[in-house]
Parts: structure tokens; sequence; C-alpha cells
């Protein structure tokens, strides 16, 4: 499935959802700002119902909570590719919390 498709299945399945729960735009985009998507507009509603917006996989859960659906399915190869991608910044995150690295970082450069 390529991503123009994606975007297709994924906003037919959002307006099925609004349809169904009789959400306006406006409706869906005040309950994602609500649970912590500032800037959340009736404008990304419609561009992501229009096929025009894509949706970074950390937006599907929020949005299939909001319309109390199934999550969206996303291909094994996403799935792998975003525990990857989580894993490397989980490494990360550990690797810059280690103490040494907070020795060197806290010594203040002296310029002569």
């Amino acid at each position: 499935m390529n991503e123009r498709e994606r975007r297709t299945n994924f906003g037919q399945q959002i307006r099925l959802a609004m349809d169904a729960k009789g959400f306006s735009q406006s409706e869906l985009a005040r309950r994602m700002r609500a649970i912590g998507w500032a800037g959340y507009s009736q404008m990304t509603v419609s561009r992501i119902l229009n096929y025009e917006r894509s949706v970074p996989v950390e937006e599907w859960d929020d949005l299939a909570r909001v319309l109390d659906i199934s999550g969206v399915e996303i291909s094994t190869d996403e799935r792998l590719e975003l525990q990857h991608l989580r894993g490397l910044v989980r490494s990360l995150e550990e690797s810059l919390a280690h103490p040494i690295l907070h020795r060197y970082r806290s010594t203040p450069t002296s310029h002569r």
C-alpha cells in the first residue's frame, strides 16, 4: 500500500467514525486539543479527511481513542520500523543519561 492509499484508507475510517459519533470536524479537533494535541484545528481534520495530510503514527492511537474505534491498522513493516525507532530513542536517552556524559556536559569550558 502506498502513501496515498494509506491516507485515503485512514481518512475514510476517520470519516465513518466521526459520522457514527455525530462529530463535526471542529468537535474532533476540540477533543484532540483536550488530550494534548495543542493547535489541532478543524483545518487539520479537514486535511486528513481530504487525504491532504498524512497522520504521524503517534497521532493515530489518540484519534482512535477519541473516536472510540480500534487502532488504525498499520502494516507489519511500519510496526517494525516504529519499534526500531523507539528502541533507538530509548538507547539515545540512556546514553545521554550516563554519569560520565553528565560530567562533561556540566564542566564549563574555559577560554583563555
